[in-house]
């Protein structure tokens, strides 16, 4: 019986591993911010935001192939002391093993051990509304005005408009209570601030019972400064003030004549 046996790493060996498994990841986490940013993101989004998000999923990466590649080999260590399995079994289980593990790489990404969403991003096509959110997630986010959901964003000056976050899940309570953060930007197509608002919910006007904060809601209201046929910025932001989640809407509106 032909077995596999195991030697310890040399320094050459060591420095070659990192330098493999730190490009793979660079690759792989380059591909998939690419296709999350053409697929979802598009141009609403920050250089700044783009970057700690291309190195949140390349340190996730490499640490993830680090440690198949640490776990592969104690379990080799194992079997070499158990003297039970055979070193064609071994390389043909081998490969099939990383292949399996890059697959589920995203999912792992996506998803925390208590099957909790850690982060993900939802696009609707029709308004082109961005929804980003992390440790907290909403079933539906859309558009309404006059109590009518919106397929477009299209938007007569002077009108209001409302953000919705519909069934959202994963907020902290705390005595049947939830506290809720809201923050508001526009921005003009020159890229000025026309409103900045940190948190329309300060002084604790963000409190509420638990089963009255299934919905996130954030009023939007269109005016002077903004001008006819001008398209404008918007980015809507909640978060968790018990805890760490955050539901971050972004989409871009056109302003028009009253109908």
């Amino acid at each position: 019986m032909q077995l596999f046996i195991t030697k310890p790493f040399k320094s050459s060996q060591t420095l070659a591993f990192i330098k493999s498994s730190s490009l793979v990841a660079l690759i792989f986490s380059f591909l998939l911010c690419i296709s999350i940013f053409v697929l979802f993101i598009g141009f609403q989004t920050t250089v700044n935001e783009a970057v700690i998000l291309f190195l949140k999923t390349l340190v996730v990466t490499w640490v993830f192939i680090v440690g198949i590649k640490v776990g592969f080999t104690l379990l080799l260590f194992m079997l070499e002391k158990t003297r039970r399995i055979q070193l064609a079994f071994i390389s043909k289980k081998y490969r099939s093993i990383k292949i399996m593990s890059l697959l589920g790489l995203v999912a792992v990404w996506l998803y925390s051990c208590q099957g909790q969403p850690l982060v993900g991003i939802s696009k609707d096509l029709n308004t082109g509304m961005v929804t980003t959110y992390s440790k907290m997630k909403p079933e539906e986010s859309v558009i309404v005005m006059n109590e009518e959901k919106l397929g477009h964003t299209q938007i007569p000056l002077g009108e209001k408009f409302v953000v919705i976050n519909n069934k959202v899940k994963g907020l902290v309570v705390k005595d049947n209570k939830v506290s809720i953060g809201c923050s508001l930007k526009i921005i003009d197509s020159d890229g000025k601030a026309l409103l900045d608002e940190a948190d329309l919910f300060k002084d604790g006007s963000g409190v509420y019972d638990q089963k009255d904060a299934e919905s996130l809601k954030c009023t939007v209201s269109t005016g002077k400064p903004m001008e006819l046929n001008k398209d404008y910025k918007i980015a809507v932001q909640f978060w968790d003030k018990y805890g760490a989640g955050t539901i971050e809407n972004k989409f871009t509106i056109s302003m028009i004549d009253t109908p």
